[in-house]
């Protein structure tokens, strides 16, 4: 009885006391957090939580629901804080973890805390992530680091960053990817190297020098000793010079004797594969020393007893090998639990050594046995291994960029849309003016029809962003000064007096110019311009050029400038309306860059071996280094008009090069300083026709 009310006193008395340790980290904690977007309060949390532990011996997750519930006024971010914990300390529970990482998750979502939280947010992807890929999801674990370095990234969050690329170093480790791992677990190490603060940071201490190990064991496996070796003793440097640093809590200085002595165990492999056995063997037994004794890494020594029995068996050390293997044959035998992937290399061992002693038999029995377990294990991990993580996350990668494109695109063609009906209510407002003559009438039909026709083109508008860009610029010059010149003319119809023959003259220009911009804008709708959609007949270039002086001599006048036409009579079997168009653009750019009261010299004439037109403007000139860039997609060159003035080079000096190419000519510009440029279009002999249309 007296022992029962003892046990029942001393026990109360340490839940109160653990009540009171968990009320004052909690208070202590709520009053001094730091809450910034780096993520570092967490760590801190899971520092306390550690060190409870190790006190207590008390779960994780109970200890860190004790401390949200002691707190007096929980936050959401402290609900958030309490779900992570749960999640960290889940394992290796990995449904729990999920499910856990999955509220938090939730909860930031639902109060739209995605910018504020973001540290937590991008954890809670990692956090999942992990469990996703521990339970074989693997898609939903790749989206889901996805995810969450997407969220890091827009933090500039190295430290949180160092996080998903320590976790894609184990993923890349245990793929058998291992010099990817290396550069995962370097690029960890030094982001974390960052935010070392040496005392008592024993969290960053034990992650810092796992990562050492862990490139070190890619170097390994990667058949690299020598780099290998360099990084064990980086890791066994870094423990000896932060490890002092350390409280000196007896749990602490336990963690560094066995990561010690698993840092020498892999100094022995990496020894061994460099043939250096004397002294590998010398590491094996400093590993067995340190981790065989009791609460300490026993699996690690029984790993590296199995290492040492590999080594005796290669220098013919049979005995002592034997010795080491029916030891951990008695660890088989007396039915205490073994790790898989060790028992399946002690029947290798085994195979290997009676395979030495000449007893075929028992060779054979262990080996089949050993084949077996290796055929398990690797069915296991094949569909896991066999998935290349760097392409898994390329792709999510170009999908999720593609979603946005869409997005982009689907709103640049609503601009599209309204641009170019405002551009066909534009033309219907200069045919509409002019109506009240009888002569509009066809015309008004025309225009009605190619204004459906138009309408019908607005469906083909599935371009990409870059071409969507493209057009606009294009359609903005090239319609600008056409459009300007119909509405002058259809205010002097309406304004003015003039005669009948001047008012048929003024009709007829409107009309083929609201012809040549409507097939203007169904051409723009196309990314290219192919030789099969050239509607070739034959045409008198004369007359179109001087159908074209004759358009631009009203912006000429503006400027008190002359256009002179020097012209062979000549036809051509060409396409009227894309000729017309590249001609007008010329002709328009000579204007625009060349001074006022100067003059514009349009010429053509018969070769021997083809026509060539020519339009000589008297601008300043371009110069040498810009002379390339002139017929460019898209180009930031400026050409210089006045000391004070600057105006871009066309954005249809492209579209009209992609036309006379298609045509089956070619176009080129000559130019001086300071005695103008001169663009030549040149079409071969075969394309003149005595055709008449």
């Amino acid at each position: 009885m007296k022992s029962s009310i003892a046990f029942f006193t001393k026990s109360s008395c340490y839940m109160g006391a653990l009540f009171i340790v968990l009320a004052s980290v909690a208070c202590n904690y709520h009053k001094n957090k730091d809450r910034n977007s780096t993520g570092e309060h967490l760590d801190q949390l899971i520092s306390i939580v550690d060190n409870l532990v190790a006190k207590t011996q008390e779960p994780g997750g109970k200890i860190t629901d004790s401390i949200y519930y002691s707190s007096p006024h929980p936050t959401i971010e402290d609900l958030c804080d309490k779900y992570l914990l749960k999640s960290y300390y889940s394992q290796p529970n990995y449904s729990r973890q999920e499910q856990y990482a999955d509220s938090a998750l939730w909860i930031i979502r639902n109060n739209e805390l995605e910018n504020r939280y973001t540290s937590l947010y991008g954890r809670a992807y990692l956090y999942k992530g992990k469990a996703l890929l521990q339970l074989r999801e693997y898609n939903e674990a790749y989206a889901c680091y996805y995810e969450g370095i997407k969220v890091i990234q827009s933090t500039h969050d190295t430290l949180q960053f160092s996080q998903f690329s320590g976790r894609l170093g184990t993923v890349c480790y245990e793929q058998g990817d291992y010099l990817h791992a290396v550069n995962y677990f370097r690029e960890c190490f030094q982001e974390k190297l960052k935010y070392q603060t040496g005392k008592n940071d024993f969290l960053r201490f034990r992650e810092q020098q796992g990562n050492l190990d862990n490139i070190g064991l890619c170097y390994s496996k990667s058949g690299m000793p020598d780099s290998a070796i360099y990084y064990f003793y980086k890791a066994l440097d870094y423990i000896n010079t932060y490890g002092p640093q350390l409280s000196s809590v007896s749990e602490v200085k336990e963690f560094i004797d066995v990561e010690q002595g698993v840092i020498y165990g892999n100094l022995g492999t990496a020894y061994f594969n460099k043939g250096d056995f004397k002294t590998a063997e010398t590491f094996y037994n400093k590993t067995i020393s340190i981790n065989k004794r009791e609460g300490m890494e026993i699996s690690d020594a029984h790993l590296t007893q199995l290492k040492l029995a590999e080594l005796y068996l290669k220098t013919s050390r049979l005995d002592e090998a034997n010795a080491l293997l029916q030891h951990y044959r008695a660890t088989i035998d007396s039915g205490r639990r073994s790790d898989k992937h060790l028992a399946t290399k002690w029947y290798k061992l085994e195979a290997d050594y009676y395979n030495l002693m000449q007893q075929p038999d028992k060779a054979g029995s262990y080996l089949n046995i050993y084949t077996k377990q290796t055929d398990s294990i690797t069915a296991a991990n094949k569909k896991f291994v066999s998935i290349d993580f760097n392409k898994a996350y390329e792709d999510i990668n170009q999908q999720d960029s593609f979603l946005t494109l869409k997005k982009e695109n689907e709103t640049q063609n609503e601009s599209n849309i309204i641009v170019i009906f405002f551009l066909a209510a534009t033309i219907g407002v200069a045919i509409f003016v002019s109506k009240s003559n009888k002569q509009l009438k066809e015309l008004n039909q025309q225009v009605i029809k190619q204004n459906k026709e138009m309408h019908q083109a607005l469906d083909a508008l599935e371009q990409s962003h870059k071409e969507n860009t493209r057009m606009m610029e294009v359609v903005a010059h090239d319609l600008r000064d056409p459009l300007a010149t119909i509405k002058s003319m259809a205010t002097l119809l309406t304004e003015e007096e003039v005669d009948n023959k001047t008012q048929q003259e003024f009709l007829s220009l409107i009309q083929t110019s609201s012809s040549a911009l409507l097939a203007m804008i169904s051409d723009v709708l196309s990314t290219n311009i192919a030789k099969e959609e050239m509607r070739k007949e034959p045409v008198n270039m004369k007359e179109l050029l001087q159908y074209c002086v004759d358009m631009m001599k009203f912006k000429a006048h503006n400027k008190k400038q002359d256009i002179i036409l020097q012209a062979d009579d000549c036809a051509l079997e060409i396409d009227r309306e894309k000729i017309w168009r590249v001609l007008n653009n010329l002709i328009n750019n000579a204007i625009k860059f060349s001074p006022e009261a100067t003059t514009i010299k349009v010429e053509m004439h018969k070769e021997q071996d083809a026509v060539q037109i020519s339009i000589k403007d008297s601008s300043s000139g371009i110069s040498d280094e810009l002379m390339d860039k002139v017929f460019e997609e898209v180009t930031e060159t400026n050409k210089v008009i006045t000391p004070r003035q600057k105006l871009p080079f066309s954005a249809g000096l492209f579209i009209s090069k992609q036309i006379v190419e298609a045509l089956g000519g070619r176009i080129w510009v000559e130019s001086k300083k300071d005695e103008g440029t001169t663009f030549y279009i040149e079409f071969p002999k075969e394309m003149i026709t005595t055709r008449q249309h």
